[in-house]
């Protein structure tokens, strides 16, 4: 997770670079989405490992 740029937990992700970095847009995230998950984006804060059901 990060918070404006600050790591607060985990510290590796690197899509497109390593297969358990999920990339921004690829199509594991279009699929999830098409069924109401969310990705945690939350205002500042980067959790981009995280998904969650209508964004809860």
């Amino acid at each position: 997770m990060i918070d404006n740029g600050h790591i607060l937990a985990g510290s590796f992700w690197k899509p497109n670079k390593n297969r358990y970095s999920i990339p921004l847009n690829c199509q594991l995230v279009k699929i999830l989405q098409k069924y109401g998950f969310e990705r945690g984006l939350w205002g500042s804060r980067k959790d981009y490992m995280h998904f969650s059901y209508f964004g809860t």
